[in-house]
């Protein structure tokens, strides 16, 4: 049996939502959906294209505004002339001199209003609703299909004007004018008619959201582990924005360029790179990274391209890209029972990250002890749907953890965070302190071994120069 996506989850889909979308290079509804597009699978991609209109409360508010206006006779006056020999209560007399050229007139223009039903408008309504009603019920719910039903039910006594007219400006007018009321209704329904235009974070955008997030059926698992891993890298990108550089550097912030590519959100600290992306690794300069276990899955006799986890963070300084230090991360829906048994085996699946990239990561096992660690700690963070309840061996509150993090001398070499207490949503504004804490240990060791890496090799290159014969300084 299918369940839903956890609450929680859902919750932090709409709270990262509303904050991505204002950073976008298009901050509309259009522009959000483009960005999560990328990062889901087909199926989710389908519901996020199809359904975010359909769920919207404004697109309700349309509906009932559609029925509305098709309860009511639309007439549009008509203008009817005629000519007569003799003058009546209804001449235009303006008309009438203009006609006989300024002399005395011998026929008389009779000017009458008259009103009759607007076909093509109402043609331009009803397709509408025909349209919004077939979109309804094509989808397997039954508050949908009741929306569609009355859809219907307004069209039946319209079930003259069947040939399909696209609503434009002129009926928009043209329905205007009649009243306030419908004036109103009329402003609703080009609302939904630009619904992908218009900016993301209005009223009923966050409604909307959190009801796609509740379509996200466990049926197709791939659509909630995504979900998973978007909320992780976004908590991620989210808790950097409010880290310094090497303690006293610069703040993280988003790179301009940071949307553009599928996967990737970019972060500048002055001359220092961020990069938070999933798959395959690739250094600063777009180098690729091999795994290192190919060639023994290959000698196998077994097809290997590399193992590819759901988060990779690098970082690097913009003088030297080449070289790059590395943290991983897994989303892990561990949701059977307490969630533990699947933490146990989600280690093991850390560890062969470790292995596989061993150079990338720095891994070093020491001499005489089981204990390895890598350039950059921990290695690898699990980013778990529950049940972490310790963090670097560190009970009690988030606050307490957090300090504790920033004052440890080392982190190990593996790590997990689950989604209700490390980087989920809270009361009140987001705040993740855990999840804050883990940033700027990592970027902070990040910066400091890239600044010592960088002083060792100008240290090198000036030495070289003085051994050959070139003047010191």
């Amino acid at each position: 049996m299918a369940s839903k996506v956890p609450s929680q989850e859902i919750d932090l889909f709409a709270e990262h939502s509303a904050w991505l979308a204002p950073r976008l290079p298009d901050p509309s509804r259009r522009g959000l959906v483009a960005w999560l597009s990328a990062h889901v699978g087909d199926d989710a991609r389908q519901r996020l294209h199809s359904m975010m209109p359909i769920l919207h409360p404004l697109h309700k508010e349309a509906e009932k505004a559609i029925i509305g206006l098709l309860g009511i006779d639309l007439k549009r006056p008509k203008r009817c002339a005629t000519r007569r020999a003799y003058p009546d209560r209804n001449v235009d007399w303006q008309a009438t001199y203009l006609d006989s050229m300024g002399g005395p007139p011998h026929e008389f223009i009779s000017s009458r209003i008259t009103t009759g039903v607007d076909s093509e408008t109402m043609s331009a309504l009803a397709g509408l609703a025909r349209g919004w009603a077939l979109a309804l019920e094509s989808f397997d719910d039954e508050q949908h299909k009741g929306r569609a039903d009355r859809l219907r039910c307004a069209l039946a006594r319209h079930s003259i004007f069947a040939r399909p007219v696209a609503f434009g400006t002129r009926h928009a007018r043209a329905l205007a004018r009649l009243d306030r009321s419908a004036e109103a209704a009329v402003d609703v329904i080009l609302k939904v008619l630009g619904f992908w235009s218009q900016m993301f974070g209005v009223a009923g955008d966050r409604e909307s959201v959190l009801e796609l997030g509740r379509t996200l059926q466990a049926g197709d698992i791939s659509n909630i582990n995504t979900l998973l891993e978007i909320t992780a890298r976004l908590s991620i990108a989210r808790v950097a924005t409010s880290v310094r550089a090497g303690r006293l550097g610069p703040l993280w912030e988003l790179a301009p360029q940071s949307w553009s590519s599928g996967n990737g959100i970019e972060l500048n600290a002055g001359p220092w790179r961020c990069h938070i992306t999933k798959g395959l690794l690739f250094d600063g300069r777009g180098a690729r990274i091999a795994d290192g276990l190919n060639d023994s899955l290959s000698a196998m006799g077994l097809h290997a391209v590399g193992r590819q986890p759901d988060i990779v963070i690098k970082f690097w300084h913009a003088s030297n890209p080449g070289r790059t230090l590395f943290v991983l991360g897994d989303a892990k829906r561990n949701a059977a029972g307490a969630g533990t048994d699947y933490l146990r085996e989600s280690v093991c699946v850390a560890a062969a990250y470790a292995l596989a990239y061993a150079q990338a990561l720095g891994l070093h096992v020491q001499p005489g002890s089981a204990a390895c660690s890598g350039a950059l700690n921990p290695m690898v963070t699990l980013f778990c749907a529950q049940s972490v309840p310790r963090v670097a061996g560190i009970a009690g509150a988030c606050t307490r953890q957090a300090d504790e993090l920033r004052r440890a001398p080392k982190l190990p070499a593996f790590m997990a965070f689950d989604l209700s207490s490390h980087f989920g949503a809270t009361r009140g504004e987001w705040q993740a302190p855990v999840l804050q804490a883990w940033f700027e240990r990592i970027s902070n060791d990040a910066c400091a071994s890239l600044a010592a890496a960088s002083r060792c090799r100008q240290t090198s290159s000036r030495e070289g120069a003085v051994g050959l014969g070139a003047p010191p300084g």
